[in-house]
């Protein structure tokens, strides 16, 4: 049997990383939603950071009792997926930071559009599957949780 105070902290722990795992998301959503005219591929990866979002949410506002239940190793792993996942994102933000270093307020600048939306969207396009990986894992995660 497990040491529930072992899996308390662990649980404890997985949610603490969720909710930094958030505003990171949160942070990256805001600052594509600053672009109204954010080509496709951009508006695309905000999809996806939207999933993920609402992914993470359920994971932090899941109760540390209800993570218990779900034993040491599937906490351990759901840890290392959220680390994972806010490592992603950062890099994606100062990806997109360098992609967009020309636009200011609410309009991308023509020489962004043409980089992104022409020479630079195998990167947004990289970022997304990046995103799409973290939000299947969420999923998996998620799915466990609300059995």
């Amino acid at each position: 049997m497990v040491d529930p105070i072992t899996t308390f902290g662990v649980a404890a722990g997985a949610v603490g990383i969720a909710e930094a795992a958030v505003h990171t998301v949160k942070i990256l959503i805001e600052d594509i939603d600053k672009f109204g005219d954010a080509p496709a591929t951009i508006r695309n990866l905000k999809t996806e950071l939207q999933e993920v979002e609402k992914n993470l949410e359920i994971l932090d506002k899941t109760s540390e009792l209800e993570l218990a239940k779900l034993g040491a190793d599937i906490h351990e792993q759901s840890k290392s997926v959220i680390r994972s996942c806010n490592v992603t994102c950062k890099a994606c933000h100062e990806d997109l930071k360098k992609l967009t270093r020309r636009s200011t307020g609410d309009k991308f600048s023509p020489l962004d559009k043409i980089s992104v939306g022409i020479f630079k969207e195998h990167k947004i396009q990289a970022m997304t599957a990046r995103i799409q990986a973290c939000k299947s894992a969420f999923t998996c995660i998620v799915a466990l949780i609300t059995m």
